[in-house]
């Protein structure tokens, strides 16, 4: 916790603004999530006593506190419905006074594991490293301040939290025609009602705090699963390890930074300018852990399927990627079990027609139908990347070649899931089967589907997690017993003093720089510089552990010593790849400037017209599309800064991503609408605001025009 206060202070977020924040998701999030968790899990393990569980107290908390955003969801949503939103904290508060009661009565929630304290030094520094990652590659890039929002989808989620702020039911708040919201908005609701009750900045929250608290849970929470499927702490050290390390493996040279073939977790631009994706990986935490669980139990109480239809109903607004997935895995288990001749699973036969119940619903209530040009379109990705790579015109050959070497890119952190299979224990299992047919079907329809805006591509990224739990779960079945604490210890010693010498040779030989931070000066600290080397430590440690198992191996006359070997040299691939992108120069595309975005005095205006309006006024506006980059020429539609700085709703500002705006570069809009507007707002009274380009006037009883003197 006090790496993520220090990096958020070094990057804009003053530490009276964490304090406020660590008060309010302790009582408003954690707290009452881990009581909902506890009883749910006690429940569960009553009922099936004859099971073993290994269940730990940062289980707990971790799944506790990502509940707890479950919970958080339906009570702002009712209160803000109701007028009232910064009364939504009430039932979390009434949860928090129960607990109090509780902890009278029963000193602990229950009696679970605590870890070994070599496990829990090894998770925080991890933490820090992600902490620190945050800093250097996210928040260094993208300082606070409207100046710095000119990228069209951190304009078009500002303004969304904007309007779930101020309005529900909720509409496009850059133009306004009858309909509703038809875009994934619960990570939204969930950043506005943190808005109402800390009193922080929706930027704050979405380009800061946001990002780096969910990821962590992210990340700590991949090590309680792994841990809760194989039941082993180690194995729960390698799965955040292999999410935050192990990255594909590029065998094109193309992937620079990041584009468009890597598919590591860490990706900053998609952490921060896609919420709903890193608030999906959160949710999926608790959701994975419970589905494993029943998949094994032969009597699921109902307090289980409620909690699991409360996180697919989250899932279903949130990010509608991973339900689809869920439900091919629950596929998977009932044609494994078919194909065996065994009895087939009830918990997997209602937990597949709960997913698909929760699709479509959604799909007819939160979208209307809506699918935001996602259609059937084969090997689309492929063909995207071949057009960045200038590969037009190599016909369906190509496009599978290309189509292999990506798989095999992305299939790079889930080698170590061979280890599951190969273990006759293990291979049949149900929960194997289920994590692996949902990392598949995210696969799969990577290159199966295609979207205007290639976000077919979040399936993919969405398999991320099940995958790297498959793999550090093979991996403590491939090397359970071999692995003492005594070597662990010699090849980390050996490792960091590599490592050292890896570090003083490339000091003194090479002008190695870290990335540019907000000043645009270079980050010159050798601590910082040492700890971004931590994949290079990794990957000594690694080759280390196998040169020690491959001699074991060889002496004792063991078969499996080429699959071992391949499944770590596959891995440190993968580490390889990722050294490259925490300590190499990494190109960015140069974004389009403030000034080209905002105009002369665009966010002057901006600001004056958000502290002389009130949250319910309306605005009109001459100006619905801006320059697009990096050809201004052009019409883009994703225009609504207005609404994302003011947090106010526009008539027409921009029509990107709604419903009735296929294709995108087209008006949609009727001339009797907007005549109708501009005669209900026809008593003009001016207000000098005194700009060069843009005039503001305040429209007697009724709204405001934005009107730039240039259009």
């Amino acid at each position: 916790m006090g790496s993520i206060v220090v990096v958020l202070a070094c990057f804009g977020v003053h530490p009276e603004q964490s304090l406020i924040y660590l008060v309010y998701w302790t009582f408003v999030i954690a707290l009452p999530g881990r009581v909902v968790w506890s009883r749910v899990v006690d429940r569960l393990g009553s009922a099936n006593p004859d099971v073993v569980q290994l269940r730990t107290r940062l289980e707990g908390w971790v799944c506790g506190a990502i509940v707890g955003y479950m919970l958080e969801l339906p009570c702002y949503i009712i209160f803000r419905w109701a007028g009232f939103p910064r009364l939504y904290i009430l039932p979390a508060l009434l949860i928090c006074g129960y607990a109090a009661l509780r902890l009278l009565k029963r000193p602990e929630f229950a009696a679970p594991v605590v870890l070994p304290r070599l496990a829990a030094w090894s998770l925080g520094a991890l933490v820090v490293y992600l902490a620190v990652w945050f800093g250097l590659r996210v928040f260094a890039i993208l300082p606070l301040g409207s100046a710095s929002i000119v990228d069209p989808d951190e304009m078009f989620h500002l303004a969304l939290i904007g309007e779930l702020r101020y309005h529900f039911p909720a509409s496009y708040p850059y133009i306004e025609y009858p309909g509703s919201l038809t875009y994934q908005w619960f990570f939204h609701a969930h950043a506005a009602a943190s808005s109402w009750a800390t009193g922080l900045s929706p930027e704050v929250l979405y380009r800061r705090i946001d990002p780096l608290v969910l990821s962590v849970l992210t990340v700590i929470g991949a090590a309680v699963l792994a841990m809760r499927v194989s039941g082993r702490v180690w194995a729960g050290l390698l799965a955040p390890a292999i999410l935050v390390l192990v990255g594909s493996f590029d065998v094109t040279g193309s992937a620079i930074g990041e584009a468009v073939p890597e598919e590591r977790f860490l990706q900053g631009m998609i952490l921060v300018h896609s919420p709903t994706q890193t608030f999906a990986f959160a949710l999926a935490v608790p959701m994975l852990l419970l589905t494993c669980e029943i998949l094994r139990m032969r009597v699921v109480p109902l307090s289980t399927w409620a909690l699991l239809l409360l996180g697919s109903v989250a899932f279903s607004g949130a990010k509608v990627t991973f339900l689809p997935m869920f439900a091919c895995g629950y596929v998977a288990v009932l044609a494994l079990r078919l194909t065996r001749g065994l009895r087939t699973s009830s918990q997997a036969w209602a937990g597949l027609l709960a997913t698909v119940g929760v699709v479509m619903l959604s799909g007819l209530v939160l979208y209307h139908g809506d699918t935001q040009t996602l259609k059937f379109a084969p090997l689309q990705s492929a063909k995207h990347f071949m057009s960045a790579l200038g590969m037009q015109g190599s016909g369906l050959s190509g496009q599978l070649l290309v189509t292999a070497a990506l798989l095999a890119m992305w299939l790079v952190p889930a080698v170590g899931a061979f280890g599951v299979f190969a273990s006759p224990e293990t291979r049949w299992d149900n929960r194997v089967w289920w994590l692996s047919g949902a990392a598949a079907a995210g696969y799969g329809a990577t290159f199966l589907l295609g979207h205007g805006g290639s976000s077919q591509l979040y399936f993919g990224r969405s398999s991320a997690l099940p995958a790297c739990v498959l793999a550090a779960w093979g991996l403590q079945k491939m090397y359970e017993g071999m692995v003492t604490r005594r070597s662990v210890a010699i090849a980390a010693a050996a490792a960091m003093a590599a490592a050292l010498a890896l570090f003083g040779a490339r000091a003194i030989t090479e002008h190695w720089k870290a990335p540019a931070p907000v000043d645009g000066k270079l980050v010159e600290s050798p601590v910082l510089r040492l700890w971004m080397n931590l994949p290079a430590l990794a990957i000594i440690v690694v080759l280390l552990m196998l040169a020690k198992l491959v001699v074991r191996d060889a002496s004792r006359g063991r078969i499996q010593i080429p699959l071992r070997l391949i499944v770590v040299v596959v891995t440190g691939l993968g580490l390889a790849r990722s050294i490259a992108f925490v300590t190499g120069h990494v190109p960015h595309d140069k974004a389009p400037s403030a000034e080209m975005t905002y105009g002369h005095d665009g966010r002057q205006a901006a600001l004056w017209l958000s502290d002389h309006s009130a949250p319910g006024e309306t605005v009109i506006t001459n100006v619905h599309c801006g320059p697009a980059f990096p050809t201004p020429e052009d019409c883009d539609a994703r225009h609504f800064w207005m609404s994302a700085l003011t947090q106010r709703r526009f008539v027409i500002e921009g029509w990107a991503y709604t419903a009735k705006s296929r294709p995108w570069t087209e008006g949609f809009w009727g001339t009797r609408s907007s005549c109708r507007t501009t005669m209900r707002c026809s008593r003009i009274r001016p207000a000098m605001v005194g700009m060069r380009s843009s005039m503001i006037i305040l429209l007697a009883g009724c709204s405001w025009i934005r009107a730039d003197q240039g259009r």
